[in-house]
This record gives structure tokens, C-alpha cells and sequence, in this order.
């Protein structure tokens, strides 16, 4: 038979049991059946799930950037040199001009009776340096109407 002091300090023991699992919220408690219908905890989680679609969009659009500045330089190089040509230019200072603004790219000058063709394909980069780059060629092509006649 137990006797009236181990009744007690068992009753004592069970209510603060209930009352620290009461506190914490732990939903093995049937009081705390509720706590298991609230939204508690969903920002976190929907954060959580978010952080990475995040980074994969500023990734992506930051190697979007980064791949139209390329196009957009070397388009510029290639307009340009098609317009020195078309004004009389020299063929090899136009290169020489053309090289030094895109030094990894490669000119192509076709001469026409009327217009200038000029090409020009260069290695380019998706993606951005700190997470990794994908090698892909960029290729730009401008035709200017002759304003000089160059003896070929």
C-alpha cells in the first residue's frame, strides 16, 4: 500500500509535469490539441522554402545582366567598326581599334559595291564569376552603306 506522502509528492510531480509541458506548447499534451491547429511556425517554414528560389532568381538575373553587357560591348565594337569602314577607315587600324576594345573576339570583313558586312564572334559567359559561369559564343553583325570608295 503506498502510503499518504509518496500520494502527494506523485500528484506534485504530475502537475508540474502538465504545467511545463502546458508552457512549452509540446503537442503530446491532449490540453495542447489546438496548438497543432494554429499557423504558428509557417512564416519560418514558408522563408525557408523561399531562400533558395530567391538566390536561384538574382542568379539568374544577374547572369542575365551580365550576358547583355557582353552582347551589348561587342555589338558596340561591331557598329563601330562597320561605320569606320563605311567613312574610309583603313582596314588595319579598324581591327587594331576593334581588338583593343574586344581583345578575345574575332573580326569577319566582307566588301560589298555598295555596303560594309562586318562579323564578329566572340566566347562569352552565363552566369556570374562567384557561382560559376556556362561558356556559350556570342556573334554580332553590322552592315553600313559605303560612304567611301576603297581601292580593294
Amino acid at each position: 500500500m503506498v502510503d499518504h506522502k509518496q500520494r502527494i509528492l506523485t500528484v506534485l510531480w504530475l502537475k508540474v509535469t502538465i504545467h511545463t509541458v502546458d508552457s512549452l506548447g509540446w503537442p503530446a499534451n491532449p490540453r495542447n490539441r489546438s496548438a497543432l491547429r494554429k499557423d504558428e511556425g509557417m512564416a519560418t517554414l514558408e522563408t525557408a522554402l523561399m531562400v533558395p528560389v530567391l538566390f536561384l532568381i538574382a542568379f539568374v538575373f544577374l547572369s542575365g545582366i551580365s550576358l547583355g553587357v557582353q552582347a551589348l560591348s561587342l555589338s558596340d565594337a561591331t557598329r563601330t567598326a562597320a561605320r569606320e569602314l563605311a567613312r574610309g577607315a583603313g582596314e588595319s587600324s579598324v581591327r587594331e581599334f576593334f581588338h583593343r576594345n574586344e581583345p578575345n573576339a574575332q573580326l569577319q570583313i566582307t566588301w560589298d559595291l555598295h555596303t560594309v558586312l562586318v562579323e564578329s564572334t566572340k566566347p562569352g559567359e552565363f552566369g556570374v564569376s562567384f557561382m560559376g559561369t556556362t561558356p556559350l559564343e556570342l556573334s554580332q553583325s553590322h552592315t553600313a552603306p559605303r560612304e567611301w570608295i576603297n581601292a580593294e
